[in-house]
């Protein structure tokens, strides 16, 4: 791949040695070439990416990325406003008692200056990603601008090369709005902004075991058994799910051509990560350049 952009942003700081566990080779399985798997972190800027040692060489020598899911299509747009919308027959009156409607309002229009009355006939998934964006931005400084997530799909867009979706339209909407029951995801959003100091603190500890590269740490933060943010468990085994579909679609991407692949940084670690996946179904997995910080001088 042209690596013009990409020159550009990563200006090396051989002081700031950084974590090469998030970014891994894959290899073996009969594959003529080697791909990379790189986990991403949302909350965590651009910048951090100078940090990574070997990152644009791996870059570079891909052909095509993979991602989560990639949607560059009007018609599949509308289709993820039609799935962020409640069902005609469910509203908020009937499913949160006075008082809560009235806490879960008040949140709102604090956060968002918006309250149920604008809000209402949206999906509470789709309310609680617009209520952590807001409390994000404020709490942690969160810039989607600066944020290291889709930087690869746009630079992949900009040079003209392949994007592969893991997930397809049907099953990113099943994944965003449909994976819990819709009692649950109400319950769940009274919970998070009553409790949003939870999910602060749980960001934070997934930025600083992200800046380590202790992407094991990373999935226990959300697996164990101290976690109380909205990323629970059942998300892990929804998102875990997705495992053996995922090892099958690379499988056949990853023997035509080499490929780098963007994924979050909670997906990979420990030994129900996606890694490990691969690693059991015979790919050999490892981290690029393994290189601990340097002393400051």
């Amino acid at each position: 791949m042209k690596k013009t952009c990409l020159t550009i942003l990563f200006s090396f700081t051989m002081l700031t040695v950084a974590w090469g566990q998030v970014l891994y080779e894959i290899s073996g399985n009969g594959l003529k070439n080697k791909s990379y798997i790189f986990g991403e972190c949302k909350w965590v800027p651009t910048s951090f990416l100078d940090s990574v040692p070997e990152l644009i060489k791996a870059y570079g020598h891909c052909e095509q990325i993979a991602v989560e899911c990639f949607m560059n299509n009007v018609d599949v747009a509308d289709d993820l406003r039609r799935a962020a919308l409640l069902p005609d027959s469910a509203k908020y009156e009937d499913m949160l008692s006075h008082d809560e409607y009235q806490i879960v309002n008040q949140a709102l229009l604090n956060r968002l200056h918006l309250g149920l009355e604008q809000l209402g006939r949206m999906n509470p998934a789709a309310i609680s990603d617009l209520f952590l964006s807001a409390l994000y931005k404020e709490e942690l400084g969160y810039d989607e601008q600066r944020s290291m997530e889709n930087f690869f799909t746009f630079i992949a867009i900009e040079q003209g090369h392949d994007i592969i979706s893991l997930d397809d339209t049907q099953q990113t909407i099943q994944q965003l709005f449909h994976r819990e029951p819709l009692y649950y995801q109400v319950k769940e959003l009274y919970n998070m902004v009553v409790y949003n100091e939870r999910e602060v603190e749980t960001v934070k500890s997934l930025i600083s075991a992200y800046r380590k590269g202790e992407l094991a740490y990373m999935s226990y933060i959300i697996r164990g058994p101290e976690n109380k943010s909205s990323m629970s468990f059942s998300d892990y085994q929804a998102w875990s799910s997705r495992w053996t579909r995922w090892v099958k679609t690379l499988g056949e991407i990853l023997g035509q051509r080499s490929t780098f692949v963007v994924l979050d940084a909670r997906y990979l670690g420990s030994d129900k990560g996606f890694l490990q996946a691969l690693r059991a179904a015979g790919y050999k997995v490892k981290a690029v350049k393994v290189i601990k910080p340097a002393a400051r001088i």
